[in-house]
């Protein structure tokens, strides 16, 4: 009555008669100005985690969800990437130009190259979570060594002997040897033949497998139309990798 009476001073009319409990009950916001200093302290490397960056900053994970619903904090995804001085970045301009068609500004249609590509194991995971905040950039991944296992591929091609479309796989070959089992187990019988990796490829390994499976590859499958092409076989610069004759 007191509010009413007053309003009504105010030469308010009708009195203001609403409630004054919307926007003043529950729990007061939370001041996220600190949280977002404290959040800026920790390590990106240990921001991978909603649960590991809630236990950096001490506050629950809801309270994380709810500066990310905000725009305050946001989840990004950084892939590895290889790792590239300048002068590795010269060199592969300098790569991709070579295709250029000396008539024209086309790039060649490299159907007469095979590639030679290693799978990358798992030394690291190939993505990375990170929970940044609003502005931050996100931190630079990258890996140099690889591990071996070799696979081919090319372009597609029709053949028209074989009256079928090349679609340029020529084949995928394990670095793995044989051996023979010394003694009997619950797993395997003696005497039983079974595949192990190969502990490491060198040069002379790389060259039987190029000798006894990639070129036999090529010359079994590769279309007709172009085996009288000068066919390049593709490396990056691994190691064990064969420079050209």
């Amino acid at each position: 009555m007191d509010r009413y009476n007053a309003s009504n001073d105010d030469d308010e009319i009708p009195g203001d008669v609403r409630s004054r409990i919307k926007g003043n009950s529950g729990r007061k916001p939370y001041d996220t100005a600190d949280l977002v200093e404290r959040i800026r302290k920790v390590l990106q490397r240990k921001r991978r985690k909603m649960r590991q960056l809630a236990s950096a900053v001490r506050v629950s994970v809801s309270v994380l969800r709810r500066l990310m619903q905000q725009g305050q904090l946001r989840r990004h995804t950084n892939q590895i990437k290889p790792s590239l001085s300048g002068m590795n970045t010269t060199e592969l301009i300098l790569f991709v130009l070579s295709f250029l068609n000396a008539h024209g500004n086309e790039f060649d249609g490299m159907f007469n190259v095979v590639h030679v590509d290693e799978k990358w194991f798992n030394e690291d995971v190939d993505k990375h979570v990170y929970y940044l905040l609003d502005g931050e950039e996100p931190p630079s991944v990258s890996m140099g060594r690889r591990c071996f296992s070799l696979q081919w591929h090319d372009l597609g091609t029709y053949d028209h002997h074989k009256k079928s479309v090349f679609n340029g796989k020529l084949g995928i070959w394990p670095f793995v040897e044989e051996y023979t089992a010394k003694r009997a187990s619950k797993n395997h019988k003696k005497g039983d033949v079974y595949l192990k990796n190969v502990e490491s490829v060198d040069r002379d390994r790389y060259r039987d497998y190029l000798l006894e499976h990639v070129i036999p590859a090529i010359k079994e499958k590769w279309p007709a139309s172009g085996r009288r092409e000068r066919i390049w076989i593709q490396q990056d610069n691994a190691r064990p990798h064969l420079s050209p004759c």
